[in-house]
């Protein structure tokens, strides 16, 4: 038994995650806040995230 979506297909890239979230932003963006943690107060920038979940190769 087939099924068949009433939605059109979804188009999914073939890049990394990484990549499609950051891959366009711009320099002027790195230093603007991404993230403001509720609970403390502490802020972290575009530029501490992207180089949090991309450490330089060992």
């Amino acid at each position: 038994m087939g099924f068949a979506s009433p939605f059109p297909d979804v188009h999914i890239p073939e890049v990394s995650v990484f990549d499609l979230l950051f891959g366009d932003i711009e320099q002027a963006d790195l230093d603007r806040i991404a993230f403001i943690d509720a609970a403390g107060g502490a802020r972290t920038t575009y530029r501490e995230l992207i180089d949090r979940l991309n450490p330089p190769p060992r």
